[in-house]
């Protein structure tokens, strides 16, 4: 099984409801979360792309997509129901304040496809060993890690980040 990413949306209220439960007892995030999208192998193939030729501070930004600098403290992960999502994780949760949320999604929604589709390079990826390090141009529908790949991903992005901003949601980020 490749490595991924999880994203879920919070609302305030769910937000603040998790962080008060999550040590006290079993919490479903994905039943807490308004929505949740996973990037199955493709979260660092996504994020050097959306990265490359940024300025730094957008760089920076982009970079807290999937690994966030805000964290909730001291929290017990084995309570959270979603254990496959969570295993070899720190105790530390990170999450997205509505705030980055909307500078994210600021970021993100100016990007088109063609211009992702360009900046996409499976040898460059690859060079780089950038995870899964078996990126390809082979576009056949069988195929994974490529173009359409990413593509299908990085829509699926957007999307959250747009639903995410749109309701001034927490977003928390779980990589694994």
């Amino acid at each position: 099984m490749s490595q991924s990413a999880t994203l879920y949306r919070l609302s305030n209220n769910s937000f603040e409801e998790f962080k008060r439960t999550v040590d006290t007892q079993k919490v479903d995030l994905k039943k807490l979360s308004r929505s949740y999208e996973t990037f199955q192998g493709t979260f660092m193939g996504i994020e050097f792309v959306l990265s490359k030729n940024q300025i730094s501070e957008t760089r920076e930004l982009i970079l807290e997509i999937f690994t966030p600098k805000q964290f909730i403290e001291d929290r017990d992960l084995e309570n959270i129901d979603e254990t496959e999502d969570f295993e070899g994780f720190s105790e530390d949760i990170l999450y997205l304040n509505p705030d980055k949320v909307i500078a994210i999604n600021n970021i993100i929604s100016m990007i088109s496809e063609e211009n992702f589709a360009a900046n996409f390079d499976p040898i460059e990826l690859n060079t780089n060993y950038i995870y899964p390090s078996v990126w390809n141009k082979n576009n056949s529908l069988n195929s994974v890690f490529t173009l359409t790949h990413i593509l299908e991903d990085f829509r699926n992005l957007k999307l959250f980040f747009s639903n995410a901003s749109k309701d001034r949601d927490y977003v928390i980020a779980f990589v694994g």
